[in-house]
C-alpha cells in the first residue's frame, strides 16, 4: 500500500453518513483516495464527488439539498425548544462536595440531543469544557450557519436526594 500511486492523492466525497470529526450527511469533504475507495466507498459512507458523479446526480443532488435543508430545520427546531426550556437538564450522581462521577464532555452532549430531538450531529459541533461537578455551564453551539449558546443545567439524580 506504501507503493500505491493513490497513497498521497486527495478527492472529494460526498458523505452520505455523518463521519466522525470530518463532516456532517451530505458534506463534501476531501480525503485521501486510498481511504475513499477502500473504507468509505465500501462501507456506504460515502461517494466519489468527481465531475462525472456531479452530472449524472444533479437531480439527487437536489434531493441532497432538500434533506440538508430539512436536517437544518430539525435543528433550529432543537434550538428553539432548549431556549424555550432555557437550558438542557442533565441528572448525575453526584459526591457530597458536588464533584461528578462521570463527566459531561460534547460526546455526552450530542448522545442527549441526538436521543431527545433526533438530530444528526458531531461532536465538533458542540463546545464545551468537560463538566465535573453540579451548577449551570454553557456550550457553544456551531452548525452551518447557525450559532447558539446552550445554557446546561447539572443535579444530582433523585434518588440521591431522597431521604432514607
Amino acid at each position: 500500500m506504501k507503493n500505491s500511486p493513490f497513497s498521497w492523492k486527495k478527492v472529494k466525497v460526498l458523505l452520505l453518513k455523518p463521519l466522525l470529526w470530518k463532516g456532517n450527511a451530505w458534506d463534501i469533504i476531501e480525503v485521501k483516495t486510498h481511504y475513499a475507495l477502500y473504507v468509505l466507498v465500501p462501507k456506504e459512507i460515502a461517494v466519489i464527488y468527481d465531475t462525472q458523479t456531479q452530472n449524472q446526480k444533479s437531480t439527487q443532488m437536489a434531493r441532497i439539498s432538500k434533506l440538508k435543508e430539512a436536517e437544518q430545520a430539525k435543528v433550529k427546531e432543537m434550538l428553539s425548544t432548549i431556549e424555550t426550556n432555557w437550558w438542557l437538564v442533565f441528572s448525575k450522581q453526584a459526591t457530597e462536595e458536588d464533584s461528578l462521577y462521570d463527566s459531561i464532555t460534547n460526546r455526552s452532549l450530542l448522545a442527549y440531543v441526538s436521543k431527545n430531538y433526533w438530530v444528526s450531529l458531531q461532536p465538533s459541533n458542540f463546545e464545551l469544557e468537560k463538566i465535573e461537578s453540579l451548577w449551570e455551564f454553557v456550550a457553544k453551539f456551531v452548525y452551518q450557519d447557525i450559532q447558539q449558546d446552550i445554557t446546561i443545567k447539572v443535579i444530582r439524580t433523585a434518588e440521591e436526594t431522597q431521604p432514607e
